[in-house]
């Protein structure tokens, strides 16, 4: 059995910085992060390269500096930081935790600890995921519904295992997007759900101090579950989250999908899915081929992602939207 490994890809993701002035580099970096010191050691030729995909909320760089170097900055305060190797071995260390990223191995930096990063070799790349401090205790407030004080103390050392899936799956659906010509992340509303997804995949895939809280899987109370079921009906045509409809009914993400496994049958976001294709067939079965076309009404109901509203329709219907809305715009003609 293979070994898994935590490592990715180094394929372009965005932006790409080169430099081989150390002034500049640390200057660029800096911009992205805070001040830090950047001291260069005397093997490899020193040349900086960033590249950056900045979302706002959840940013993502690949770091690689030709040379050997050590990096020390004080406390990032604003971002959590997720360390993953792309090649080689780097020496991390955070507050009092220390741990080397590479192989199986990341790490996960607090925003109220300094930071420093030494053995950084010249031939080793670092993936950081940079998420923000105050969206990631928002997001975790509204899954629990409750505040959430102080930064979230997670596990130091990101472990290759089945409990990172979430974190990594998240991780790899928003890089394949970036790394997609004609990718959704241009759309603000879908650029913020592919932004909540990531930061739900840490919360779920890395342990942390109120893990055990959001592993609370109580029942939920027969008006919990109306009032779920009521927003979607209600919302069901903004871009909700299964955050925002847990926060509706008073409980948190594991209560709510098992409750709705269980009375439903379904997850809450398939029950959401369903109710947007109930009213997409209705909008296109009432619509005029001519005036009207099927993205209008996909996203009118809720769908970013036309081509998948399109391959859900025909899945739940038997027949493609744009074949229902052609044979009832001629119903009305007629």
């Amino acid at each position: 059995m293979h070994e898994k490994k935590l490592i990715v890809s180094d394929e372009p993701i965005g932006n790409v910085f080169r430099t081989s002035d150390l002034d500049e580099a640390r200057s660029v970096v800096a911009a992205s992060y805070g001040p830090h010191l950047l001291q260069v050691a005397s093997r490899g030729l020193f040349e900086s390269r960033m590249q950056s995909a900045e979302l706002g909320p959840v940013n993502i760089f690949l770091h690689t500096y030709g040379a050997d170097v050590k990096l020390v900055s004080p406390p990032l305060d604003k971002w959590y930081v997720v360390c993953l190797p792309v090649s080689g071995h780097i020496s991390a260390r955070c507050g009092t935790d220390w741990s080397v990223i590479g192989g199986n191995r990341g790490v996960v930096l607090r925003p109220d600890a300094p930071i420093e990063f030494d053995h950084w070799n010249h031939d080793s790349t670092m993936l950081a995921l940079q998420i923000s401090r105050a969206e990631l205790e928002d997001e975790l407030a509204r899954t629990l519904n409750r505040a959430v004080r102080g930064p979230i103390s997670f596990q130091f050392a990101v472990d290759a295992g089945q409990h990172t899936e979430p974190l990594l799956r998240s991780l790899d659906y928003l890089l394949q997007e970036l790394r997609s010509p004609a990718g959704m992340l241009d759309h603000p509303a879908t650029r913020a759900q592919f932004c909540r997804l990531v930061m739900a995949g840490l919360l779920a895939g890395q342990p942390h101090d109120y893990s055990a809280q959001l592993a609370d899987d109580n029942e939920l109370t027969p008006r919990a579950m109306r009032e779920a079921i009521a927003l979607i009906n209600e919302r069901y045509a903004e871009p909700l989250t299964v955050s925002d409809i847990a926060m509706a009914a008073g409980c948190g993400v594991r209560s709510l999908e098992e409750s709705f496994q269980r009375h439903i049958g379904e997850s809450p976001m398939t029950y959401l899915r369903q109710v947007r294709l109930n009213h997409a067939r209705v909008a296109l079965r009432a619509a005029d081929h001519l005036e009207t076309t099927v993205a209008s009404i996909a996203h009118q109901c809720g769908f970013t992602h036309v081509p998948r509203f399109a391959a859900y329709y025909r899945q739940q219907y038997g027949v493609p939207p744009s074949a229902e809305l052609r044979r009832c715009g001629k119903r009305l003609e007629s």
